[in-house]
C-alpha cells in the first residue's frame, strides 16, 4: 500500500511538472517565414507554452514582435541560453487612449511595421535551435496585470551567398540587356 501511494505521488509531480510555464513541449518551427501567433494567458515572467525547434543546414533569421496590444516585452532563448531581448516601449496607457485603441492590430505585418510595438530579429547559425520565449513586460491595467500575453514569431532561411550571386547577376543581366534595347 505504501508503495503504490508513493508511486501515485511521483506520478502527480510528474504530471503537474508538465503544466508548469517553464516546461515546454517541442513543436517543429516552419522555416518559410510564416508568422507563428500566441495569445495566452499568464503572468508577466511566464514563459509561452511550447518549445520551437528546427534544424538548418543554411542559417536562419528568426523575427520576433508584439502585437493587439502593445506592450509586452519578449526574451528569447535557444537551448536555455538567452540570445535576444526585445526593446521596453511605451505602454498603451503613455500613448493615449485605452488597449484596443490604435495602435492596436491583429496583424503582425502591421505590428512589425508599426514603431510602438517591441520586436526584434536575430540569425542564428546553422544547425540545431530549440526556442523558448518569455514575456517579461505585460500591459498594465488600473487593478493589475493585462493577464494575456501575446507574441508573433516567424523564421525563415537566409539566402546562402552563392544564391544572392545568382541572383545580383541575373538583375545585372537584365538591367544590362535593357540598356541595350534602348539604344
Amino acid at each position: 500500500m505504501r508503495s503504490l501511494a508513493a508511486s501515485l505521488r511521483v506520478l502527480g509531480l510528474a504530471l503537474s511538472m508538465l503544466a508548469l510555464p517553464g516546461v515546454a513541449r517541442a513543436v517543429p518551427m516552419p522555416l518559410d517565414g510564416t508568422w507563428i501567433t500566441l495569445d495566452e494567458f499568464m503572468d508577466e515572467g511566464d514563459f509561452f507554452s511550447g518549445a520551437w525547434e528546427w534544424s538548418s543546414p543554411v542559417a536562419v533569421v528568426f523575427d520576433i514582435t508584439d502585437y493587439l496590444v502593445v506592450t509586452d516585452v519578449f526574451e528569447v532563448y535557444d537551448g536555455g541560453v538567452l540570445v535576444l531581448t526585445t526593446p521596453v516601449l511605451p505602454n498603451w496607457d503613455v500613448l493615449g487612449g485605452g488597449p484596443f485603441d490604435s495602435p492596436y492590430t491583429s496583424d503582425p505585418d502591421v505590428a512589425w511595421a508599426t514603431p510602438e510595438f517591441s520586436k526584434g530579429s536575430i540569425i542564428f547559425a546553422p544547425g540545431n535551435h530549440s526556442i523558448t520565449i518569455r514575456d517579461i513586460g505585460i500591459p498594465p491595467l488600473d487593478d493589475g496585470d493585462f493577464g494575456d500575453g501575446t507574441v508573433a514569431f516567424r523564421a525563415s532561411p537566409v539566402p546562402e551567398p552563392t544564391g544572392l550571386l545568382l541572383l545580383g547577376s541575373a538583375l545585372t543581366g537584365l538591367v544590362l540587356r535593357r540598356r541595350q534595347t534602348r539604344r
